[in-house]
């Protein structure tokens, strides 16, 4: 009989040396996956809101520390967490750590270097957690079920360094297949967005030629029958004429310097000149109209790329149909979306940092707090107010007064009954 307390198996996931190639293409694998994401992010104005829209809400929701129960010693340990978000060093604050983690969206994964400090209570705390980017990630060193032990760096400046696990945060949007590499939200977009600016690319060259013409520059047969018998002045020269085809664009330095020598007209006895031009340019426009609508293409992929990460309520407005209610149902699926990422942001908070925090300290475990998300977007006031409003026509009054300090909350009015130690990233850049 197997022991039943052992791992047999293992996950499966296609890791070598601690590097990921568990993605069958090779795009979007190692470093230059890291690229590729990074382009999809900073160069594609779809992907770029998604993920700026993602970011802000989870920037902007209101992230709390729960005691582990009444006691008073678990609201201390409550508090000292609080605080210890609230006491990082200078020119770095909540909101930074939130916005860096963030960039877990677009690779897949994030690690942050944990750094101590004495604080003035005698206590350890946190100086910062520092962004450990992605493309400086050589590996990770992972034990045999996949459990990571140390992260090696190898910036471009130069060196590198291993980073053991005790003081290390590691972010992933997944942790299917047990692949430290996590998954980008991006993954599914990729084939979309890479027909997209495929396409927006040809369209724009197709425009300009539409608008501008076709450049054709007309030499003499004769400088070509030169340049195949390797006449290097005449291969030189139609390079040059080669290099005004390919340049030839509208702009306030434009422009072509050409050989005004005629042709001579043999049949003529005094060798006239003709009106024909050795050397001539001329800009081709196209013949007749195109069958294919780009704009619909184009327009396709970038709705696939939006439903890929249940975004697509940005394109909303861009045509002539939806609804308010299509649009409501929509961003609710996001912000539902968005509080899944915030609560797994907030569980590895609770899971890696403030453990390693406590055993720094030699605090109770018993006594050993919990972030986690209250609140991810404003709630809409009117629904809120009809909702009461029917609760009191049916009979069921709201005497109970945490359940009225959680509705003036939600207007924003303060209330005495306020939940305990808050996390405020401006609080902590006040202080």
């Amino acid at each position: 009989m197997a022991e039943p307390f052992t791992e047999i198996g293992v996950s499966g996931v296609d890791l070598y040396h601690g590097q990921s190639y568990d993605e069958y293409m090779p795009e979007l694998r190692g470093e230059r996956g890291m690229r590729t994401y990074r382009q999809m992010r900073d160069n594609d104005a779809i992907n770029g809101a998604m993920l700026t829209a993602i970011e802000h809400l989870i920037r902007a929701a209101t992230f709390s520390v729960d005691p582990a129960d009444a006691s008073p010693e678990a609201r201390d340990a409550a508090a000292f967490v609080s605080n210890v978000f609230e006491d990082f060093d200078d020119h770095y604050t909540w909101d930074d750590l939130v916005t860096e983690a963030c960039s877990q969206y677009t690779y897949g994964f994030a690690s942050h270097e944990i750094v101590y400090k004495r604080r003035d209570d005698g206590n350890i705390g946190l100086s910062r957690l520092g962004i450990r980017v992605q493309e400086t990630v050589y590996r990770y060193i992972l034990s045999e079920n996949n459990i990571i032990e140390a992260l090696v760096q190898q910036p471009n400046s130069g060196g590198m360094f291993t980073i053991p696990a005790d003081k290390l945060v590691h972010w992933q949007t997944t942790n299917s297949r047990g692949n430290p590499y996590g998954r980008s939200l991006l993954r599914n977009a990729y084939r979309s967005w890479y027909y997209k600016q495929q396409i927006e690319e040809i369209e724009a060259t197709a425009i300009e030629r539409e608008l501008n013409g076709l450049p054709v520059v007309r030499v003499p047969n004769s400088l070509f029958e030169a340049a195949n018998n390797g006449d290097q002045t005449a291969n030189n020269t139609l390079d040059a004429y080669r290099k005004i085809v390919r340049d030839l664009r509208f702009n306030s330095q434009a422009g072509i310097i050409l050989p005004s020598d005629p042709y001579q007209n043999q049949s003529d006895a005094n060798l006239q000149y003709s009106n024909n031009r050795k050397v001539d340019v001329e800009l081709v426009a196209s013949q007749g109209t195109r069958n294919i609508d780009t704009s619909a293409v184009i327009k396709r992929y970038a709705s696939d790329q939006a439903r890929s990460i249940l975004a697509d309520f940005v394109l909303l407005g861009s045509d002539t149909r939806g609804s308010y209610a299509l649009s409501q149902s929509k961003s609710d699926l996001f912000t539902q979306s968005v509080k899944a990422h915030s609560n797994r942001f907030a569980e590895t908070i609770n899971r890696q940092l403030i453990p390693k925090l406590w055993r720094m300290n030699g605090f109770d475990p018993a006594t050993m707090p919990k972030v986690v998300v209250s609140q991810i977007a404003p709630m809409d006031l009117d629904s809120l107010g009809n909702y009461v409003k029917s609760l009191s026509g049916a009979g069921i009054l709201l005497d109970d007064e945490e359940a009225q300090d959680w509705l003036m909350q939600q207007a924003g009015i303060p209330t005495d009954g306020e939940r305990e130690a808050p996390i405020d990233s401006q609080d902590s850049e006040e202080q």
